[in-house]
């Protein structure tokens, strides 16, 4: 990985290649290593840029956006009823995006009118302890999480808002700028993002140099 270099199957030479890593895991790598259940240099090799996704249960009503979203991707005209949304929501979701996914798979093989109703999703319709989720409102200025930073960046995504970035330069700047947005200060921004001040400054010079002067400090 370090070295970019491959070597074919019984081959005896080196080839470079350009090419990057994504990894996905739900488990804490940290604490893997120290257990010794990790490699030390493979962790470090891996941990370039990190993002962290919230599971589907915490994301509010982005669950909806994202089974609109799969719906329009069957190229049929199917929408959700009230009483399924309210379902929806209600669900913790366990099985994160893939049961969403098969979830509206079998709904859409059972839809005969267009519209998916509640029972077609095959959810429990009660569900002691669960409370529907209220939609979120916009935070405050300087009062954002990383969290709600993703989520935002994957939501203008998903509404068509906002391009699907294709670098992770492109997606860094993205990040910058809605979190200077959304904080209204340099400072508050850089705390989001897990940045110094100084780094954070460095970065946005690099993305946008007019930014710089008329950013709040």
């Amino acid at each position: 990985m370090e070295a970019k270099t491959v070597r074919a199957l019984g081959s005896q030479r080196f080839d470079r290649v350009g090419c990057r890593f994504i990894a996905a895991t739900r488990a804490d790598l940290k604490a893997k290593v120290a257990e010794g259940d990790f490699r030390e240099d493979l962790y470090f090799c891996l941990r370039g840029h990190v993002l962290f996704l919230p599971p589907l249960r915490e994301r509010g009503e982005d669950v909806l956006i994202v089974a609109r979203q799969w719906l329009q991707m069957t190229g049929k005209q199917i929408a959700l009823s009230s009483e399924a949304e309210k379902l929806m929501l209600q669900h913790p979701w366990p099985g994160n995006f893939r049961e969403l996914r098969h979830r509206l798979e079998a709904a859409v093989r059972q839809c005969k009118s267009g519209i998916v109703e509640a029972q077609h999703l095959g959810l429990p319709a009660t569900d002691p302890g669960l409370t529907i989720r209220k939609e979120k409102h916009a935070p405050a200025k300087g009062n954002f999480s990383p969290a709600e930073l993703v989520d935002q960046l994957v939501a203008e995504i998903l509404s068509g808002k906002a391009s699907l970035p294709k670098t992770l330069e492109e997606l860094e700047r993205k990040a910058i700028f809605l979190a200077m947005d959304k904080t209204g200060s340099l400072r508050a921004a850089a705390r989001v993002l897990g940045l110094s001040h100084s780094t954070l400054k460095c970065k946005l010079e690099k993305h946008s140099p007019d930014a710089k002067s008329s950013a709040r400090f």
